[in-house]
Parts: structure tokens; C-alpha cells; sequence
């Protein structure tokens, strides 16, 4: 019986945190933890002085101080192996790279997959080998310069190359 009310304690306890905002509250435009009125951003007590800390500040005579919106970032470069293949990239770029190699991959996927069944449907022998997801790979990450990146990238297509013939090589003596 005792656990049954502590349990019950505990669960009336987290309704009371996760329980959603009062519609009241959210209709008069305040906000549903504190109850503050919201600011015309949406945004309560924290917001304001968020706001007030954003505002241009006066330099020299008078006049307000422009920060440049952004700076620009010195974007390092990354060697990325994409099966047998290394390639020099922005460290910016990688999520994208990757992002396209595997679409390719599956579309690859799909018009293997397609030719297969229109063989089967005109009832002709199908002799594709099914595409094999490339490894993507990273070998060197923030590397300061495009020309040390071509480097480490030359020193690992050596190896790459060696990995491939090495590749080639076993596909031959099982097959052969």
C-alpha cells in the first residue's frame, strides 16, 4: 500500500512538470512556466535582456558600432576514402559528400533492381552483379591547408591502389 502511494506521488509529480501549458495562460500571451507576460517576440523576462544585450552599442562619438553579421570561417579540409579512392574536401562539406554518395548508392540499387525484374519479365539470363556500397572513410580531418591535404591524399591513393589490385587480384582466383 505504501509503494501504491509513493508511486502515485511520483507520476502526480511528473504530470505537474510535463503536463502541457495552461490554455489560459497561453492565451493571454504569457508564459506557461512562469506565468510573466511574453514580450513581442514571443519571449519572456530572459528575452528581454537577450534583446537589450543585442542592441548596437555606441563607439567613438556617438554613433552605433555595426558588428559584421557573420565571420568568415577559415574552413579546413578533410581526406575523405570513398572505396577505392581518396578525395581532398571542405571539412564543411563531408556531411553533404556523404549524403550524395549513398543516394547514388541506392539509386544504383533501384535501376539494378529494376533491370533484374524486367530480365525475369522477358525471361532473359541476367548477368549484373549487384552494386556494393562504397566505404566512406575518413582518413585525415582538419588539415589547415588544400596542400597538405593533397599530400596525405597522394601518400593514401598509393595504398588505395595497392588495396585495389590486391582485390582484383582474389576476385580473379576465386572466380578463375
Amino acid at each position: 500500500m505504501l509503494l501504491r502511494s509513493r508511486l502515485v506521488a511520483v507520476i502526480a509529480g511528473l504530470l505537474l512538470v510535463f503536463a502541457p501549458a495552461s490554455p489560459v495562460l497561453l492565451a493571454e500571451g504569457k508564459d506557461a512556466n512562469t506565468g510573466e507576460k511574453k514580450g513581442a517576440n514571443g519571449s519572456g523576462k530572459a528575452g528581454k535582456e537577450k534583446e537589450a544585450a543585442n542592441e548596437s552599442k555606441p563607439g567613438k562619438n556617438g554613433k552605433a558600432v555595426e558588428e559584421p553579421a557573420e565571420k568568415p570561417a577559415n574552413d579546413s579540409f578533410s581526406v575523405i576514402q570513398i572505396g577505392y579512392e581518396a578525395k581532398v574536401v571542405k571539412s564543411s562539406e563531408v556531411g553533404a559528400l556523404r549524403e550524395k554518395v549513398e543516394k547514388d548508392f541506392k539509386a544504383a540499387v533501384k535501376n539494378f533492381e529494376d533491370a533484374k525484374k524486367a530480365a525475369a519479365k522477358a525471361k532473359k539470363k541476367f548477368t549484373d552483379t549487384k552494386p556494393v556500397k562504397p566505404v566512406i572513410k575518413t582518413i585525415a580531418t582538419a588539415l589547415k591547408s588544400e596542400a597538405d591535404a593533397k599530400a596525405r591524399r597522394d601518400k593514401e591513393a598509393v595504398k588505395l591502389e595497392a588495396q585495389k589490385k590486391k582485390a582484383k587480384e582474389e576476385a580473379a582466383n576465386r572466380n578463375g
